[in-house]
C-alpha cells in the first residue's frame, strides 16, 4: 500500500512539477528517509535531517522509471541516502559553530533547495540573497563558518586576506552587473559570497562551457575587476 501511495503521489510530482507536488512525494519517503538518518545515528540532528530530505529531493529528480531494468523509487532514493555518512561526519566536525549560524546554514539549504525546484537551476548568490533574505556578506560568513573543509580547487593565490577593499568593492560590482553565468564564474573562481571554489575543468562542466569559453569569460571579468579597482584606488 505504502509502495502504491509513493508511486501515485511520484506520477502526480512528474506530470507537474512543483515544490508543492514534490513535498508530497517526499512525505511518503518519511519512512525511508527516517530510516537512513537512525541507522548513521543522526537521529535529531537538523542538518542531517535536512540534508536527507535534500538528497531524497534530488533522488526523485533523477529518478528514471522508463529505463530498463530500473529499480523502485524506493530502492533508488535510498541508495542516493548512503551519501548520509558524509554528511554526518561533515555534521559532526562544525559542532563548535555558533547555533545561530547552524540555523542560517539550514535556511539557506532550505532557500537554495526551494529556488532550485521553482527555477530549474542553481541560484547564484544574489538571487540566493533575494530568495532567503539573507544579505550576500551573511551568506559569505555562514558559508566559510560552516564548511568543515576546503575545497581542493582553492585557486593559489585566491587568499582573502591578500585582498584589499577595493578588489571586494570591485568584485561586488561586477557580479551585480554581470549575467548569470559570468555570476556563477566569479562565485566558483574566487569564492564570492562563500561559495564553493571549483577547478576550470569542473566550473566548465557545471556552467556547460568549453574551456575556451570559460577562458575567454573568465579574463573579461578579471579585466573589469582590475580596472575597476585600479579607478577606484585613483579616486
Amino acid at each position: 500500500m505504502q509502495t502504491d501511495d509513493l508511486n501515485a503521489r511520484y506520477q502526480q510530482w512528474r506530470a507537474r512539477p512543483n515544490p508543492d507536488s514534490m513535498s508530497q512525494v517526499i512525505k511518503a519517503l518519511q519512512p525511508h528517509i527516517s530510516y537512513s538518518v537512525q541507522s548513521i545515528g543522526a537521529h535529531g540532528d537538523p542538518y542531517v535531517n535536512t540534508m536527507a530530505n535534500v538528497l531524497a529531493s534530488q533522488a526523485v529528480k533523477t529518478y528514471n522509471p522508463d529505463m530498463p531494468g530500473a529499480a523502485g523509487l524506493h530502492t533508488h532514493v535510498k541508495n542516493q541516502l548512503q551519501q548520509l555518512t558524509r554528511v554526518s561526519r561533515r555534521s559532526r566536525s562544525v559542532m563548535q559553530v555558533p547555533e545561530r549560524t547552524q540555523l542560517d546554514a539550514l535556511a539557506l539549504h532550505r532557500a537554495r533547495t526551494s529556488f532550485e525546484e521553482q527555477h530549474g537551476r542553481d541560484a547564484d548568490v544574489a538571487e540566493l540573497a533575494d530568495h532567503s533574505g539573507f544579505s550576500i556578506k551573511r551568506i559569505e560568513k555562514v558559508m566559510k563558518q560552516t564548511r568543515a573543509v576546503p575545497s581542493e580547487a582553492a585557486v593559489p593565490g585566491d587568499n582573502e586576506k591578500d585582498a584589499t577593499d577595493f578588489t571586494h568593492e570591485a568584485m561586488d560590482y561586477v557580479h551585480h552587473d554581470s549575467d548569470y553565468i559570468d555570476r556563477k564564474i566569479l562565485e566558483h573562481k574566487s569564492g564570492y559570497g562563500g561559495s564553493e571554489l571549483l577547478s576550470p575543468a569542473a566550473v566548465a562542466q557545471k556552467l556547460g562551457l568549453t574551456p575556451s569559453q570559460l577562458s575567454r569569460r573568465s579574463a573579461k571579468l578579471a579585466l573589469k575587476i582590475n580596472d575597476l579597482e585600479q579607478s577606484m584606488k585613483k579616486l
